[in-house]
């Protein structure tokens, strides 16, 4: 319901949205009397107050890395998160291994997070977080989200290397 309120000739009309309001543009007309009874003129218009209830999500959301291999990292390759969100929102907070990602806007509703992970991050998969909040004030938070990307910051060491030939004489190859 309508609840109008009257300040020293100052009307304020409030009306708290509630879940099973259509979405959209909201519409409304303001009528009112005089104290003599007289009729105003209404007042009709399409608002440019938009009720949104709905949560934001993620539409497509890819993880790779930016060494030679797109699914391998190791130190200092970058991790880049692509993100496509399902409707317009703030600047994504996105967390990567642990650390708040830089991100940008590719237009539209897609961002890009980075991370360049060193020598002191957790090897293993990467994992990623993804929080939006859209236009109207509705969250929403992926958790804790495994990918595909596997970071590995240990450089291969060799152990028990021996060498061989077939010389009569070993200490000499031809």
């Amino acid at each position: 319901s309508i609840v109008a309120t009257n300040v020293g000739n100052v009307w304020t009309a409030v009306y708290t949205m509630v879940s099973g309001d259509a979405q959209g543009a909201i519409n409304y007309t303001i009528d009112f009397q005089d104290l003599a009874g007289n009729n105003s003129t209404p007042v009709n218009t399409n608002s440019v107050i938009v009720f949104d209830s709905i949560a934001p999500s993620t539409t497509n959301v890819s993880v790779v890395s930016g060494g030679l291999n797109p699914f391998l990292a190791k130190a200092f390759n970058q991790i880049i998160i692509t993100i496509l969100d399902s409707a317009a929102v703030q600047v994504p907070t996105v967390i990567i291994m642990g650390h708040a990602a830089t991100v940008s806007s590719l237009g539209g509703n897609a961002y890009q997070a980075t991370y360049t992970p060193n020598l002191t991050d957790s090897e293993g998969f990467v994992v990623y977080s993804i929080s939006l909040v859209d236009l109207a004030g509705n969250t929403y938070n992926s958790g804790n989200v495994t990918s595909g990307v596997t970071f590995d910051r240990t450089p291969p060491v060799f152990s028990n290397v021996s060498v061989t030939n077939s010389n009569p004489n070993p200490g000499y190859a031809k």
